[in-house]
């Protein structure tokens, strides 16, 4: 990808923490699920959401503090389809 194709805010190589709205019906929602130049699906209109806001995690190797009890919905996210697991899982080696 080049410079000129940024899609997101954030273009660190890990997972961000990103704040995104649906343009179609306007919800807004949080996650730290967050990733440079991917879009999750908006759960009302399936379409996909860019994040207009995005930041790195403050602790590195997943320690941050999102709840890890909050369900991330693999098949709404664009991520999650490239590796084809979850993104929030240990990164096979």
């Amino acid at each position: 990808m080049d410079q000129g194709q940024r899609l997101t805010p954030y273009q660190g190589k890990r997972r961000g923490f990103g704040a995104y709205r649906c343009d179609q019906c306007r919800r807004s929602w949080m996650s730290a699920n967050s990733w440079a130049n991917c879009a999750q699906d908006c759960k009302t209109c399936n379409i996909p959401v860019y994040p207009h806001r995005q930041m790195p995690l403050k602790k590195p190797g997943g320690l941050d503090k999102c709840d890890p009890k909050k369900e991330h919905r693999s098949e709404l996210c664009e991520k999650c389809r490239q590796l084809g697991r979850n993104c929030r899982g240990p990164r096979r080696r």
